[in-house]
């Protein structure tokens, strides 16, 4: 019964595969070198909000001009501190 109001997946061509969970369309995004972060965007029980949509398109690109720039860290210290996080992701069990 409960499944004649289940929304459909919504599918954009940029971003992947969408589910509606809670209230909100539910997926994830690739910004490289980062990883994978989860979405939950707004929207109808049809789609997600287009403006949160073409935001969440527009966040790898802007990415890097959002992450604040840390002054003395150099390129070799965010190495050793993005192994350490692989680390410590692998002993959690997240790949």
């Amino acid at each position: 019964m409960f499944g004649l109001f289940k929304s459909e997946p919504f599918r954009d061509g940029q971003l992947g595969e969408f589910r509606r969970s809670g209230g909100y369309w539910k997926g994830s995004l690739v910004v490289a070198p980062c990883g994978t972060f989860r979405l939950a965007l707004a929207g109808s029980r049809e789609a997600p909000d287009p403006i949160a949509l073409g935001l969440a398109k527009e966040l790898p690109d802007r990415f890097k001009s959002l992450m604040p720039k840390i002054d003395g860290v150099t390129p070799e210290d965010v190495d050793q501190i993005v192994k350490y996080v692989r680390w410590l992701q692998r002993q959690a069990g997240i790949q």
